[in-house]
């Protein structure tokens, strides 16, 4: 089965829009996604059907709230195999969760770490790792930028990226 981009724009009613007499194209995902029929009709069918608060009632509707979160918590876990359903752990967005893991490696650096991030990454991947390095070592000389080299079609080039061997991460 071959990609068809005409079937996927059309499971997204928003880039059936025109704007200034074109198609629709968003590509701001890292801002906010915009949501194919099954994800607004799982929605709808939230707010209809379990509209209540997770882990904080003792009624049928914050029962049937909770068990649907924590069913989508098993689901994802399934879908990227990962080990047990608590290494899920949910954020409001890309920012919140990378803020959790810088926040949640700091304790693990040490003497001769640095911070390498490619020049290529979005505002919500770089600040998190500027203010550890403040956090850390007081300022960000230990924060270094990977000029990213490129191939076409835009692959990146990983074995250009300045590792040392005891690095353990990159984001």
């Amino acid at each position: 089965m071959s990609f068809d981009p005409t079937l996927l724009r059309q499971q997204f009613p928003i880039l059936s829009l025109t704007a200034n007499s074109h198609d629709l194209v968003y590509l701001d995902n890292a801002a906010t996604t915009q949501k194919p029929y099954c994800v607004l009709n799982a929605i709808m069918d939230y707010y209809q059907t379990s509209n209540a608060n997770v882990h904080r009632g003792a009624h049928f509707l914050s029962d049937k709230a909770t068990n649907r979160f924590e069913q989508a918590r098993s689901n994802l876990a399934r879908f990227i195999n990962a080990l047990t359903d608590s290494h899920i752990i949910w954020s409001k967005g890309a920012t919140e969760a990378i803020n959790i893991v810088a926040y949640g490696i700091e304790g693990q650096l040490k003497a001769g770490d640095e911070i390498l991030i490619s020049s290529l990454e979005h505002h919500a991947n770089l600040v998190p790792w500027q203010q550890l390095a403040r956090r850390y070592w007081g300022d960000i000389t230990n924060f270094t930028f990977w000029p990213v080299h490129v191939d076409r079609p835009l692959n990146l080039l990983l074995d250009s990226m300045p590792l040392k061997s005891h690095d353990q991460m990159a984001s």
